[in-house]
């Protein structure tokens, strides 16, 4: 068969929901759709695209005039992960639908006589060239002499507090308890204030009250104002990213939905990694997938994406599952307690350690300490105290500027 109707609805779906036209463009034409309305649809995305326009459904149908029956067959097909290949395989259809054209053609010439042998050679050669040209499309690598490339460096933002590696995945991991979250909404206040980023964090595991309490304590600590601060809690369930059916992995069409969502915020926080990942946990080829998919969306979406990850259960616990999960990222700290004596039995309460386990790009020291807690003298605390009476010695304040807490889906969701 030389069309697939329900794989160009599923291409032009992926380009709504993944925003990322410019890939497409370099393979398919509009005239590689089958469907007249469809290739409709994907010119005015293509004109839309020139003139910097969103991708959406309102431009489309007031830009092209296309017909709502037609929008929302695409929009309810399924984005798919892959989408490259089958644009290929749409290019190889249409390919194939333009060589029976032509031959269709030179065969009606040749039965009837009007050219000689030679002419209608000489025209089936033209035709063939002239089909060539027409199909080529970019190489598949884009290369640049040397000479012509200009130096960089990977930047950081907050180098002198915790170094965290712009536009790419950073990892926080430790021990369930410890501090992780703590930690990361004081990221997130020094990332607003410091660089004036807008940053959001879905801390799939409190309540978004509990999270506010926590970083209103912070802002108080540190005397940082809050602005530019998004979260999200519990009450909105975490989506799978990635799920698994036991023979392949899939992208679910909600992490699409989000990413537009999200496309306004400069920094994202996903706490913790395994509530955003449907797969197996301790399979590399899995772990691999899930990474490069926050990769690619560190570089389509120019974000700074900051994981916090649990630890294996046990003394000495490492991050947990495949390794891929810390090969992907660019700079992967563990947390830790401020001990206070070598035999590690007492604590300054206040205080968590955070070490650089792994870094692609960074030079500069490998420990940094993070004040969390209030308190001017140290509180010592023993390690074996429980959860609860850890917990009583922390004084939140309840005073604070209030924080947008935004709705990650649409009740239907």
């Amino acid at each position: 068969m030389t069309f697939n109707i329900s794989i160009e609805q599923s291409i032009l779906s992926t380009i709504f929901f993944n925003q990322n036209l410019e890939e497409f463009i370099n393979i398919l034409d509009p005239n590689d759709f089958y469907l007249p309305a469809h290739k409709k649809v994907y010119e005015t995305m293509v004109a839309l695209h020139k003139e910097d326009l969103p991708i959406d459904e309102e431009f489309v149908r007031s830009r092209g005039k296309i017909d709502d029956s037609v929008l929302i067959s695409i929009l309810s097909a399924t984005a798919i992960s892959n989408a490259l290949a089958y644009a290929m395989e749409l290019k190889e259809a249409s390919k194939k639908r333009t060589l029976e054209t032509l031959l269709k053609i030179l065969r009606a010439k040749a039965e009837s006589g009007e050219l000689s042998s030679d002419e209608l050679l000489k025209e089936t050669k033209t035709a063939i060239e002239q089909f060539e040209n027409k199909q080529k499309i970019d190489d598949v690598l884009h290369i640049v002499s040397f000479d012509k490339i200009i130096e960089s460096n990977p930047t950081f933002y907050l180098e002198s507090i915790l170094p965290i590696q712009q536009k790419e995945i950073n990892i926080i991991s430790a021990k369930g308890g410890s501090g992780k979250s703590y930690a990361t909404a004081y990221l997130m206040l020094e990332l607003a204030n410091k660089h004036n980023l807008k940053c959001f964090g879905w801390f799939s595991e409190d309540n978004a009250g509990t999270t506010k309490k926590r970083i209103n304590s912070l802002s108080k600590l540190h005397n940082l104002p809050i602005s530019n601060i998004s979260i999200s809690g519990k009450e909105n369930r975490a989506i799978q990213f990635v799920s698994s059916d036991k023979r392949r992995l899939e992208i679910n069409n909600l992490f699409y939905k989000l990413k537009l969502q999200l496309k306004s915020f400069d920094v994202i926080v996903l706490d913790p990694l395994i509530a955003f990942f449907g797969g197996d946990e301790n399979s590399n080829a899995d772990a691999r997938y899930f990474m490069n998919l926050l990769n690619e969306w560190c570089e389509e979406g120019n974000i700074t994406i900051i994981l916090i990850h649990h630890h294996s259960k046990g003394e000495g616990g490492s991050a947990r599952g495949a390794g891929a999960f810390i090969d992907a990222c660019r700079i992967h700290y563990t947390l830790d307690y401020k001990y206070l004596d070598k035999d590690k039995k007492e604590i300054d309460d206040r205080l968590r350690v955070l070490r650089i386990e792994k870094t692609n790009h960074f030079s500069g020291k490998k420990e940094y300490e993070l004040k969390l807690f209030e308190g001017k003298e140290p509180r010592l605390f023993n390690t074996m105290a429980t959860k609860t009476e850890y917990k009583t010695k922390i004084n939140f304040s309840e005073k604070a500027d209030k924080i947008e807490f935004p709705k990650i889906f649409d009740d239907e969701f």
